[in-house]
């Protein structure tokens, strides 16, 4: 018996001691948190368009749904068999099938959807051919998207818009862009360049980095530079009409500057106008960006090369003892550690063997949150996925780079469904990460706060339009007005980003409180007295402060303004300065405001300690280059040496889906040059715009609200029945014939005696969308009357006129206070409503 019992103790001891040995001496396979892996290389494959010419209008895929008419990067032209050949350049990914879908851009009904299996694979291109069985308008836009379908069931859409125009004349177009994009890259004197130029003794010719049209004949070709191709040269169309089109073409060049061998990404944008006789050119534009590389540090000037460059505001942040420094070029986040003289590339989709076409495609961004005394940082990659494990997603991702092991996470993935170009307003806006992990950002007219330990998210504000919100990084606080329509705020409401604590300043009873701006982070607002509001013709509303204050985030008021019968309507800050444009109390105005003369308030200069800054550096062979200087206190002796950085493998999913909608704020998009210029919330201030810049207006549901070079000569709506003022106001009449012209018939008792803005009449009963033109030129407004659509417009002595046509000469309007339809001469009648504020009013469909 006892042997037993020695013999199971034995056994007890011998199984304890091997248990210990193995926990303490085998691995577990279970992978660590700390694992590392570096970005994945391209797989997605890149379609193009086929033309006589070759390949344009290269597309590049999505592996998410987006609205077909929210991307505008090319057009594709279609004659009268209505087809479109397509090459595939298909990478890791093979396709096996295409299906696609036509939609009408404005209502994005469903035209035709097809599906395409006869694919032929030439060289290494996977070609095929849709053709449009629906008979398409001619110079219509359509959108349309091809989905991929690969071997393996993975589906990639790709998106262009396309337009049937049976002469377009693309050959000729092409021919004469790439006639002087040669000549320019050949230095061919004998091209003729110089008489397709329209040089301005006052355009700047101080840089390589900007050319256009205006310039001198020598800069456009480059002076005594003498650059050379080292890419495929990047063809894409943005905008074709039978009589003129636009080009842009992108690529790389070779340049010997004063420190070396540099590349330049350069993009060229040709509009162009094809007449029998012969072709025009009637824009020009170029840009020349520098390639980074931090060989060309200045040791001796202690400053970083920034070289070639329009970009005056490199984003940058270091820490406070400035010995770290963040910043980010071409699309690229660097790290600079100036006491090691170590540099890390963070954060890139440039590959290391280059691939031009995928590397370059910039539609995306990178921001820089912040970055702590060891060199931490957290920043934001938003828009477009060009490679890695979002290959082909739009998104918002939050990531954190730990400069002790050159390691960045991924810490908050968002995906959406937006473009980059719509997506980049908002996170340019606002974005901050506290240091209790909660992440702040805005998209959609919205702020959330997003709790990174907890996954909990929250709305902040609701409706943040920027108008009503100030925003301070720096000091770690946002404010907002408690009602986004003027007038109607009774609080500003103050968060700090830090604690999450509220505090409010609220209006007197009887009044509202209005959002200004900001000067050295301190907010600057207004209070209106709600007896004091007043609404224009167009539906504006005046709301005059008596009062200006500046708050700091404590709400200790640092200065005052209130002068007697002054009321103040808009601030300008310039450095420490604010403009104030004032206005007074006037009967001979509807408004009953009329301007007065500007004041200003002298801020304080606040005292710039940095030591980091960008600068310029002119020599007579490269002319202006920029720079990023190191302060003083550092002395370097050699090159930084350079690192990659690896990304950690995140076991948890990282994901946060926001269930929101599209904002309905009024947005307005300047699509101009092949990219999104500007977004206004008033349709005049991006007409005006689009009309320099030679491109187009959508809005916020993007419909086309204006296109430059796409009005007829001459046009008359001569199915408009007039109505007098016998009845009604010569506004009302107005009102009630261009809703007679949008296809809705009201009576005059429907609209009323009640004094209402022509708006807000519109906006009741319209079917269409009306739309405020004010501050557009009368000629860019007859895009309206030449696409059927008439157009109120105000006469300097308040009264409303309605344009139904023009000529060459004239214009033909109905005018009710004078009882009859008549014609004014075209500079009388600009000169006319000029004087009136320019006030337009029309719709789209």
């Amino acid at each position: 018996m006892l042997k037993h019992i020695y013999r199971f103790i034995v056994l007890v001891i011998v199984f304890v001691a091997a248990v210990f040995f193995m926990g303490n001496n085998i691995k577990e396979e279970e992978m660590e948190s700390s694992a590392t892996t570096v970005m994945a290389a391209t797989t997605f494959p890149v379609m193009y368009i086929e033309t006589e010419r070759g390949l344009m209008n290269p597309l590049h895929g999505y592996s998410t749904n987006i609205d077909a008419n929210m991307l505008r990067e090319t057009i594709t032209v279609l004659d009268s068999s209505q087809a479109v050949n397509i090459s595939i350049d298909q990478k890791k990914l093979i396709v096996k099938k295409l299906n696609y879908e036509v939609r009408d851009v404005n209502q994005y009904d469903l035209i035709e959807q097809g599906s395409i299996s006869a694919l032929t694979q030439n060289d290494d291109y996977t070609t095929a051919k849709i053709k449009v069985k629906e008979t398409l308008e001619e110079n219509q836009e359509y959108a349309m998207k091809i989905t991929a379908v690969t071997s393996t069931g993975k589906k990639i859409h790709f998106y262009t818009r396309i337009k049937k125009i049976t002469n377009s004349y693309l050959n000729e177009k092409y021919d004469f862009v790439e006639k002087i994009h040669k000549a320019i890259l050949d230095k061919d004197k004998d091209a003729g360049i110089g008489s397709y130029l329209e040089t301005n003794s006052t355009m700047d010719n101080s840089s390589y980095a900007y050319v256009n049209i205006n310039s001198s004949y020598d800069m456009v070709m480059w002076k005594s530079l003498e650059p050379k191709l080292v890419s495929d040269v990047i063809t894409r169309i943005t905008e074709m009409n039978q009589d003129t089109a636009s080009f842009e073409l992108k690529y790389k060049v070779e340049v010997n500057t004063d420190t070396g061998v540099e590349q330049y990404t350069v993009s060229e944008f040709f509009r162009v106008k094809y007449t029998a006789a012969r072709m025009y050119l009637l824009y020009y534009e170029r840009k020349a960006e520098a390639d980074f590389n931090s060989d060309y540090i200045s040791i001796k000037k202690g400053e970083l090369k920034i070289g070639v460059s329009s970009d005056y505001e490199i984003p940058f942040l270091t820490n406070q003892a400035e010995t770290k420094l963040s910043f980010v070029r071409n699309k690229t986040l660097w790290y600079y550690d100036m006491i090691a003289n170590s540099m890390v590339k963070v954060f890139t989709f440039k590959q290391e063997k280059s691939d031009f076409i995928r590397d370059d495609y910039d539609q995306h961004d990178i921001k820089i949150l912040n970055i702590d005394a060891d060199g931490n940082i957290d920043f934001v990659v938003y828009g477009y996925m060009n490679r890695g494990e979002y290959e082909g997603r739009t998104a918002v991702i939050l990531y954190h780079f730990s400069s002790v092991d050159n390691r960045v996470e991924e810490k908050v993935y968002i995906p959406m469904n937006i473009p980059y170009d719509v997506m980049k307003q908002d996170l340019e806006g606002f974005s901050y990460v506290n240091r209790s992990s909660v992440f702040y950002f805005s998209l959609q007219d919205r702020i959330f706060a997003y709790n990174m330990i907890t996954k909990k998210i929250e709305t902040v504000v609701e409706n943040a339009d920027p108008e009503n919100i100030m925003t301070s990084q720096e000091n770690s606080y946002i404010a907002w007005t408690d009602n986004n329509e003027l007038g109607k705020a009774e609080n500003i409401v103050l968060l700090d980003l830090e604690t999450g604590a509220k505090s409010y300043i609220k209006a007197k009873e009887g009044q509202s409180v209005r959002i200004f701006g900001k000067i050295d982070e301190n907010l600057i607002f207004g209070y209106v007295k709600v007896s004091d509001l007043s609404t224009g013709t167009d539906g504006e509303v005046l709301a005059p402060a008596y009062k200006i204050s500046i708050v700091n985030k404590e709400q200790q008021e640092l200065k005052s303004y209130s002068v007697k019968k002054y009321y103040t309507v808009k601030v300008a800050v310039n450095d420490n300065v604010i403009e104030l444009t004032r206005v007074q109390k006037s009967s001979s105005d509807e408004t009953n405001y009329a301007l007065a003369e500007s004041d200003y308030i002298l801020n304080k200069s606040k005292t710039d300690t940095s030591k980091i800054e960008v600068t310029t550096r002119v020599t007579d062979k490269m002319l202006t280059e920029l720079y990023l200087t190191i302060p003083e206190t550092i002395t370097l002796t050699k090159k930084p040496d350079v690192k990659s950085t690896v990304n950690t493998v995140i076991k948890e999913d990282k994901t946060l889906r926001l269930d929101i909608d599209r904002s309905s704020r009024e947005r307005y998009y300047v699509y101009a040059l092949g990219e999104v210029l500007e977004v206004y919330d008033n349709a005049g201030d991006a007409i005006i715009l689009a009309d320099q810049k030679m491109g187009s207006v959508i809005n916020q549901n993007f419909k086309v609200v204006w296109e430059r070079g796409n009005k007829s000569t001459r046009a008359s709506l001569s199915s408009i029945t007039p109505v007098y003022a016998s009845e009604l106001s010569s506004k009302k009449a107005c009102a009630k014939m261009l809703l007679s012209n949008s296809g809705v018939n009201v009576t005059a008792n429907q609209i009323g005696d009640k004094k209402r803005s022509i708006m807000d009449i519109l906006t009741q009963y319209m079917k269409k969308e009306p739309i405020n033109l004010t501050g557009s030129t009368l000629e860019e407004v007859l895009y309206y009357v030449s696409k059927g659509r008439a157009v109120i417009a105000m006469k300097n002595n308040g009264q409303a006129v309605l344009i139904i046509g023009y000529d060459e000469f004239n214009i033909t309007m109905i005018d009710p206070e004078l009882g009859k339809t008549w014609k004014e001469g075209y500079k009388d009648s600009s000169k006319m409503f000029e004087k009136a504020g320019n006030i337009f009013i029309s719709f789209i469909e």
